[in-house]
């Protein structure tokens, strides 16, 4: 079985943990998709909230990377060179970090300054020299993911899928699963992004279903980060955030 976890963890900037009914500004559940109770694993789909003050857009020496954009199929691929991800219904961002600077860049290659202040709030946590990490940007709701909550200006967060470069070294040409490996390993003792795992059960998609989750993605385990590599989505046909989603867009236009 298949459960949505709700979880305690640590205070911002301390090290005392908070019930998840005590809901303060710095102090947010954690989500996780476990196949029983026993398993406390599954997806850390972590969310944070913090008080964030906007800096103007730095200027930035990182090379431009260009998002994978997966390729929406309707059957979930199947073998031992696939892993599963679940797919978060937000916005998907490339974090760039140098310097203490931040910025978003979306999947078609701009500047996302409605997001800015995330971006530097976590570029000063992550204290790194340069770093790009590709996820999404996702506000948690007490079921998961709300997209509505994200257009209607609920506190965004951001939970990472990948690793593309870190501190002048490009990880790009590493197979997913290595990339994947150095990614949980870095964001262990950061927990201010989120960390969205792979797993090797095709059944995730039933799971997310079940869960009513948009669904997931499916990547090969050798692949490198690269435009030739294939990323592949499979939606959830009944998600219920599919309804009035379009009228969101036209309020906000």
């Amino acid at each position: 079985m298949w459960t949505l976890r709700v979880e305690s963890i640590p205070r911002l900037g301390g090290n005392k943990s908070s019930d998840c009914s005590a809901f303060e500004r710095r102090t947010t559940p954690a989500f996780s998709v476990c196949r029983n109770e026993s398993e406390a694993g599954g997806y850390n789909l972590r969310r944070f909230l913090c008080g964030w003050r906007s800096l103007a857009s730095p200027r930035m020496t990182l090379p431009h990377v260009s998002p994978i954009r997966p390729v929406r199929k309707k059957t979930v691929p199947v073998g031992r060179e696939w892993r599963y991800e679940p797919k978060l219904d937000g916005f998907r961002g490339m974090l760039y970090v140098e310097n203490g600077r931040g910025i978003f860049r979306s999947k078609t290659e701009r500047i996302m300054p409605r997001f800015r202040e995330l971006a530097d709030a976590l570029a000063r946590e992550l204290r790194v020299k340069s770093l790009i990490l590709d996820g999404e940007i996702v506000v948690f709701g007490d079921h998961g993911p709300d997209f509505r909550a994200l257009m209607r200006g609920g506190a965004p967060t951001f939970s990472a899928f990948d690793l593309v470069w870190l501190n002048g070294r490009d990880l790009c040409p590493l197979p997913y699963t290595r990339r994947k490996a150095l990614l949980k390993r870095f964001l262990a003792r950061r927990p201010l992004v989120g960390y969205v795992a792979h797993f090797n059960d095709a059944a995730l998609f039933a799971a997310a279903t079940k869960l009513d989750l948009e669904g997931i993605v499916a990547k090969r385990t050798g692949d490198p980060y690269s435009e030739e590599t294939e990323w592949i989505k499979v939606k959830h046909a009944g998600y219920s955030q599919n309804e009035g989603r379009w009228e969101l867009f036209n309020k906000t236009s």
